[in-house]
């Protein structure tokens, strides 16, 4: 314990701008290296805010791997764009004993276009080192400068960046005119020590040394668990569209006025093909639906990541004539077939997955990475997954349901949350009769009633039912 307080002494004392030297493996402390597949020595992050137009960020990282799975907390990795500049990328092996055995000049890392396996258009790149160590432990250290005209989204401080690795010192610092001081989202830096300054021109955050936190099996991603800081501008730029926004209210009103806004126009030979597929229908409900059918039969979903298309959606006559988009694009298309028939929508922004994420409701930023639409109708929050060709009408799955979502409309933001499925929704229910006798063969029937969900593993024809039964009849044999 003495020789952790030293080293954390040591380090609150250094200036961020010394060059840090790493210990040899063998130096550092016990009580970081058990039970650790990697222990971070020091990380570096210095941000600089110039203007809303323009943010300089360094970041130096030193980080001892004991094993195979320790590789991944040091990710030798830096992303780009058009609007983001990497310089002085670099990177330095040391061997077990702490000599330097090999360094790494930007020139020796790959540069690839970081397209997924969902993109047709992407403009971001990757600029990657692959170093396949020959034993274990060793030492990586690993640094870039980067300039972004970006401010929409500043650097999120996670100093513990997964489970299974001990952290030595992990500091964030800030600098900013006095006219653009962020605002702060703070998890859990009391319970883990964390040391933190905050004035007029400048913040920083300190890190002091703690020893691996161990995976559970229940155990909730590792951003919810350790401490995270999370800043936020209330004016700045987004791939040169100016924003502002200090609250949810102010900025989905600037998402709506930049990102969507104006983007609805529709062919007048989609708008008649569709008014003549809802003839004769007068509930807005199922004219909704028919449209969301619509939809589903007439485009498929690809990714298209170019700039403010990360964040803008397509226009809706765009999508109408290629027939495809991504999950803004295909919602804001849907938005714009129904408003052509009187029914009103609004786009919204959800963090999407397996595992459930919601907005942060006190905290006005650049959150999300998906987009669904919502649809009121008769005091009804309907829900539509506009990327997929086989979900039911008004329902979620698991991807997006049951957590908070930024609802964008012409009067600002508000934060919603999309349907909860309980277990009382989704229920089976058995009834068995036999007929006692003497005789060999004992008939018997069984009826069993399903109420359920629509699943996306059955049948279309079944996604159409809320309630299914079966009735047999059959011997059971021989008592």
């Amino acid at each position: 314990m003495k020789t952790i307080k030293l080293i954390a002494l040591l380090v609150f004392t250094s200036s961020l701008c010394a060059q840090f030297k790493p210990l040899p493996p063998s130096q550092i402390p016990d009580s970081l290296k058990r039970g650790a597949d990697a222990v971070v020595q020091e990380s570096i992050e210095e941000v600089e805010i110039l203007s809303t137009g323009m943010m300089h960020r360094e970041i130096r990282k030193w980080v001892t791997v004991f094993n195979q799975e320790g590789r991944e907390a040091i990710r030798m990795i830096a992303y780009y764009d058009p609007g983001v500049k990497i310089k002085n990328l670099e990177a330095e092996i040391f061997n077990a004993a702490g000599s330097s055995i090999k360094k790494y000049k930007s020139k020796d890392f790959e540069d690839f276009a970081a397209v997924s396996g969902i993109s047709l258009y992407e403009d971001s790149r990757v600029k990657y080192l692959h170093y396949v160590p020959q034993s274990f432990p060793y030492t990586v250290y690993f640094s870039y400068k980067e300039e972004s005209g970006n401010t929409a989204f500043l650097p999120r401080w996670y100093p513990i960046e997964q489970y299974g690795v001990s952290v030595m010192s992990s500091q964030m610092e800030l600098r900013y005119p006095m006219s653009l001081k962020p605002r702060f989202k703070e998890w859990n830096l009391e319970k883990f020590g964390v040391e933190k300054e905050v004035g007029p021109e400048k913040s920083s955050f300190r890190f002091p040394p703690r020893a691996a936190l161990k995976r559970e099996a229940l155990s909730g991603p590792i951003y919810e668990v350790g401490p995270t800081v999370w800043p936020a501008l209330n004016k700045f730029r987004l791939e040169n569209v100016n924003g502002e926004g200090a609250d949810w209210e102010s900025f989905g009103r600037w998402q709506y006025e930049e990102l969507i806004k104006g983007r609805d126009a529709l062919p007048q030979s989609t708008i008649s093909e569709v008014t003549l597929l809802l003839k004769g229908i007068t509930d807005p409900k199922e004219k909704a639906k028919r449209i969301y059918e619509y939809v589903q039969e007439n485009t498929r979903y690809i990714s298209v990541q170019l700039g403010i298309g990360g964040w803008m959606p397509i226009s809706a006559e765009e999508v109408d004539r290629v027939k495809y988009g991504d999950c803004k694009g295909l919602t804001n298309y849907t938005k714009a077939l129904l408003s052509s028939q009187g029914i009103e929508s609004n786009y919204a922004v959800v963090w999407a997955g397996s595992q459930k994420r919601d907005m942060v409701s006190d905290f006005a930023s650049m959150q999300g990475n998906h987009a669904i639409l919502n649809v009121p109708i008769d005091g009804e929050d309907i829900w539509l997954e506009c990327t997929s060709q086989t979900l039911p009408f008004n329902y979620l799955g698991d991807f997006t349901d049951d957590r908070l979502v930024l609802m964008v409309t012409p009067d600002g933001g508000e934060i919603k949350r999309t349907h909860q499925y309980l277990d009382d929704d989704n229920t089976t229910n058995s009834e068995v009769a036999f007929s006692i006798s003497l005789k060999e063969i004992l008939p018997g029937a069984t009826r069993r009633c399903m109420e359920e969900l629509p699943m996306i593993t059955i049948t279309p024809g079944q996604r159409k039912k809320k309630r299914t039964s079966k009735n047999t009849t059959r011997s059971v044999g021989r008592i």
